[in-house]
């Protein structure tokens, strides 16, 4: 994120990645400093895509992450790597 601080789908990743190892806090402030930043610098709000992930993951649910790129205990490199 700091190559590119309004990456949209970098944002949603390493929400995901937060989420998936536990970090929900760490999640949800990644979702707040990157929507204040798309405020604050283009004057838009984040994505539909990104705004649901962002409601999942403070209601809690699950993101289906057991057969997903970001399963727990996915090595860093695979998570954020782009899908083919």
């Amino acid at each position: 994120m700091e190559l590119d601080p309004i990456n949209e789908e970098a944002c949603r990743r390493l929400m995901t990645l937060h989420y998936s190892v536990g970090n929900t806090t760490e999640a949800l402030r990644r979702y707040s400093s990157f929507s204040e930043k798309l405020r604050s610098e283009l004057n838009v709000a984040p994505e539909v895509e990104t705004r649901h992930l962002y409601d999942a993951i403070k209601s809690g649910r699950s993101l289906g992450l057991e057969t997903g790129l970001a399963r727990r205990g996915a090595p860093f490199t695979e998570v954020m790597a782009k899908p083919q």
